[in-house]
């Protein structure tokens, strides 16, 4: 459970955030679908849930390896 911002307003919502993103996200397509004559539409909805597989091949892993320790080297 947590708050948002709408615009300028806070609002409470409970559940996890990408539920909570998801449900307006599709609140917002019923009513804007619900018109006399709905329009095309975008919705770009990028979500901060990491989803499976939770691995990288090797090749990957070894290359970000790489570059961690290249990072904290350098402070």
């Amino acid at each position: 459970d947590d708050t948002y911002r709408r615009g300028s307003q806070l609002e409470k919502h409970s559940g996890y955030c990408t539920d909570v993103f998801f449900r307006e996200a599709i609140t917002w397509i019923k009513a804007s679908q619900s018109t006399a004559s709905p329009r095309p539409f975008f919705l770009y909805l990028p979500t901060n849930a990491p989803h499976s597989p939770y691995w990288l091949p090797k090749k990957e892993r070894d290359a970000m390896a790489r570059r961690v320790a290249e990072v904290e080297a350098a402070g």
